[in-house]
């Protein structure tokens, strides 16, 4: 017996801002493909193109998949020149890791997570924006609440606990009966560039369709151009 297939197809307004950008893959994500469907050509970061700066020198934006310092060795010893990078005038942008992420140096400013971590199952949970009128959230498209509805399985997950007074976070989502989590997309000024760390479960709803999931990554690729 053979399933009959199925396609769905869903409408999707989003602006894409032309940016040269660097992808290191991680097992928790895959997505090369989605910068495609974006109209843009990444970059894959390997190990050799890690262990040369000339090769991500000229990108704009540089994004970390998920889990990808859980696994990859050479990302680890590229990490302090991918922070070099970015106050150059670099975008990293990183995408959620596990507990060993909370490694003094390697996210630019410090940062616990709680054990167990926190996360937002409930895909229909209640998510605001604590600032509407932020670039990350405001360009190319003007992010708001419609933007959270029709989420699969889960807002996020390792999320932030407590973190320096350098970071700033943009979005505050909760369980029923859980208090406040803000630690799931927080951004920081960094030199003449940026950081950006995000644990909403864009790899989730990229695949599923999700419109809003698609707006929120075209501008976190955006953020600081």
């Amino acid at each position: 017996y053979r399933s009959p297939a199925t396609l769905t197809l869903v409408p999707l307004e989003v602006q894409v801002a032309p940016r040269r950008v660097g992808y290191v893959p991680g097992p928790g994500d895959d997505l090369a493909g989605a910068l495609r469907e974006l109209g843009l050509e990444p970059v894959l970061l390997d190990a050799a193109r890690l262990a040369s700066p000339a090769a991500w020198a000229s990108l704009q934006t540089i994004v970390v998949g998920a889990r990808a310092y859980e696994v990859n060795d050479a990302l680890l010893a590229a990490n302090s020149g991918l922070l070099q990078w970015a106050r150059a005038g670099g975008t990293l942008v990183v995408m959620y890791q596990k507990y060993p992420y909370a490694t003094p140096g390697l996210a630019p400013l410090p940062f616990t997570y709680d054990e167990p971590h926190d996360r937002v199952v409930d895909e229909t949970a209640p998510v605001t924006l604590l600032q509407p009128e932020h670039p990350l959230l405001s360009r190319p498209n003007c992010l708001g609440e419609a933007d959270f509805a029709g989420w699969v399985q889960e807002r996020g997950l390792y999320f932030w606990d407590r973190w320096d007074a350098g970071y700033t976070p943009l979005l505050t989502t909760a369980d029923p009966g859980e208090p406040p989590q803000e630690g799931g997309l927080l951004v920081a000024p960094l030199g003449q560039g940026h950081y950006v760390y995000c644990g909403y479960a864009l790899f989730r709803q990229l695949p599923a369709g999700v419109p809003g999931a698609w707006r929120l990554l075209a501008n976190l690729l955006a953020y600081g151009g």
